[in-house]
């Protein structure tokens, strides 16, 4: 064995010693992943670490007269990679196997305009919006979905065994049976809408690791330095956020330009303001989120404004008076 490799396996059962059947602590979460991704050897030899403490701890229960010696947790990973090492050769090949078939590895994702359900393989439901990209991993004791970009609704399967985990950017949301979206669009903070249960949301920032419970109605502000901000939501105000489903976008007081910038996230079309007077004005409603040309219609005449259009570019403008004409 390689030294870098025993080196690997050394760390592989420091981290399987501190972790609960391959749950590791909150406040190490993060820093778990972090080794997880450092390098393609050291989840197989987490896993492998951890299939020997599990057969370790079987033993014991099996033959209580070895209890003391197989349960215990090693205080030191040294010993715990001496002990591991006598039965690995025994069992490595026999969980491997198991360990295999429990992966999964799936990539997902939507064009404009289009939305798709997934149904996962542990029950779960993964509603993917328009422009969203989304890889799925599931191995024996975990469940994790990074969100590369766009928004997703989840409705979670209930399993304490293995934890449901959404990656965003810098933001990480845990959970075991709930129900909750993520927004990840480009030039925005992640948003975390909880539908239903408790998340807990895992950040990082100057000052450290961060853990946030968020129980339903709550919306949660993560932005890339890592400030969080939590916020009420009503049931309607949840419902109203998840309009997109329907195909729809609510829109509650945003401005022109925001709306605009809403509704390229569904369709070619983009709406274009050249006036700050124009692209300033508030707008709220329910609109059909593949019909800018229609937003941007009844828009120009609710607020008087010129509307143009050429090719996939639509203007709205303040009108000019008869006298500058």
């Amino acid at each position: 064995m390689s030294a870098a490799s025993s080196e690997i396996d050394r760390q592989a059962a420091e981290w399987a010693a501190k972790s609960d059947h391959g749950q590791v602590p909150a406040a190490d979460e993060l820093a778990f992943r972090r080794w997880l991704a450092a390098d393609a050897r050291h989840k197989g030899a987490f896993m492998k670490a951890l299939a020997v403490q599990i057969h370790l701890e079987k033993m014991g229960k099996a033959h209580p007269e070895l209890a003391p010696a197989v349960t215990a947790r090693p205080k030191s990973a040294t010993r715990f990679v001496m002990i591991g090492a006598i039965a690995a050769s025994l069992i490595v090949a026999m969980y491997a196997g198991l360990f295999r078939l429990s992966l999964e590895n799936h990539h997902y994702s939507t064009t404009l305009g289009h939305m798709e359900v997934v149904a996962l393989s542990d029950g779960s439901a993964m509603t993917l919006n328009s422009g969203s990209k989304a890889e799925i991993q599931y191995a024996l004791l975990s469940r994790d979905v990074t969100l590369a970009k766009g928004e997703a609704l989840f409705d979670v399967a209930k399993n304490k065994l293995r934890p449901f985990r959404v990656a965003a950017r810098n933001a990480h949301v845990r959970a075991v049976g709930t129900s909750f979206s993520v927004k990840n669009v480009a030039g925005s903070p992640i948003e975390v809408l909880v539908r239903e249960g408790v998340v807990a949301i895992e950040t990082h920032d100057s000052s450290g690791n961060h853990t946030l419970q968020a129980p339903a109605n709550r919306k949660v502000i993560i932005t890339d330095n890592g400030a969080v901000t939590m916020t009420s939501a009503s049931t309607a105000e949840v419902t109203n956020a998840l309009a997109w489903r329907e195909g729809y976008i609510f829109l509650s007081r945003r401005t022109l330009a925001e709306a605009a910038a809403e509704f390229s996230r569904y369709s070619p079309i983009t709406i274009t303001m050249a006036d700050p007077a124009v692209s300033n004005r508030v707008v709220s409603g329910l609109f059909k989120a593949n019909d800018p040309v229609g937003f941007a219609k009844a828009t120009a005449e609710a607020f008087h404004l010129s509307f143009d259009q050429k090719g996939n570019t639509v203007l709205l403008s303040a009108q000019r008076n008869k006298a500058d004409k």
